[in-house]
């Protein structure tokens, strides 16, 4: 949680962006969007760099918690429980460390938790799920032997 410890600021991509990018050219690139959250509201056209950095912020959450369900379900197996079990033991966990790190942000000078965050962690958590388990379904259907496979050494049925 180290880095939910740190201020926006020290967080911030929009510094990086501002060096690498034209704001007059993301204003032509970007959809004329707008983006409510919380209490803001974040247009694209007037903010296009605390509109990326938001994309990529929330996008950062679903994909962290999307691996850390997904490494979850996987730790779990040797412990041979069937699907749902594992999940919502998984889902559980990220719900646990996403409410956690919400909390610890509430403690933080300039840091807010919110809830939307811990939805969204879910959300990634949820995600994560999903192509884990349907990852697992298809190695595990391409290693079964099909049911309806020649008889090898047989040039006719017997």
């Amino acid at each position: 949680m180290v880095l939910s410890s740190q201020p926006y600021e020290v967080q911030s991509i929009q510094p990086y962006l501002r060096e690498q990018l034209s704001e007059d050219s993301l204003k032509e690139l970007l959809p004329d969007w707008s983006l409510h959250y919380r209490t803001s509201t974040i247009e694209a056209k007037a903010e296009p760099f605390r509109f990326i950095e938001f994309l990529f912020r929330k996008g950062a959450h679903l994909f962290i918690y999307a691996m850390v369900a997904a490494l979850a379900y996987v730790a779990l197996k040797p412990y041979r429980l069937s699907l749902v079990p594992k999940a919502v033991i998984a889902l559980a966990g990220v719900g646990l460390v996403a409410v956690l790190d919400e909390w610890n942000q509430l403690r933080q000078p300039n840091r807010t938790g919110a809830m939307e965050d811990v939805i969204l962690d879910l959300t990634g958590g949820a995600i994560g799920l999903l192509f884990v388990i349907l990852f697992s379904y298809w190695s595990a259907a391409g290693q079964r032997p099909r049911r309806n496979s020649r008889r090898k050494n047989r040039p006719y049925p017997r």
